[in-house]
């Protein structure tokens, strides 16, 4: 689904701007796309987008998360897109921030590499994530 995360925002303001006319067809994202793939039984989910770059920026929004009541929830779960260059040492800061979390790492969804990897940060540390990848996060 063009705009989730991508710059097709700017296109869409454009065409706006100028009246140009356009429309949405809907269609699968890889956000619902891996939260269906990653079996959790959760009811409510919130989207972070990508993660940010910087460890301590990622430390101080999983701070932030277990602030907020609806994520004591233990059916909720968090989805971001993570960068295969910085995805072990995100699961490598997840092992200190959030050790017991259980992490959906959904790559190269709808493709022929098509996977889908379960575990704690630690598990999934050392593994070697290549494409796209789409995480889904318990808490």
């Amino acid at each position: 689904m063009p705009l989730i995360s991508d710059p097709g925002g700017l296109l869409a303001n454009h065409c706006r701007k100028h009246g140009i006319p356009f429309t949405v067809i809907p269609g699968p994202t890889s956000v619902t796309t891996a939260l269906a793939l990653a079996g959790n039984s959760s009811h409510t989910w919130t989207y972070l987008g990508f993660l940010p770059k910087k460890p301590n920026d990622i430390k101080r929004l999983v701070e932030k998360l277990k602030l907020v009541p609806i994520f004591e929830k233990k059916d909720h779960v968090f989805v971001a897109f993570e960068s295969p260059d910085r995805f072990n040492d995100t699961m490598k800061l997840f092992a200190e921030v959030i050790p017991t979390s259980t992490i959906s790492v959904c790559r190269e969804l709808t493709k022929k590499f098509e996977e889908v990897l379960v575990g704690t940060p630690s598990e999934l540390a050392e593994k070697q994530i290549r494409g796209e990848i789409v995480l889904v996060i318990s808490l």
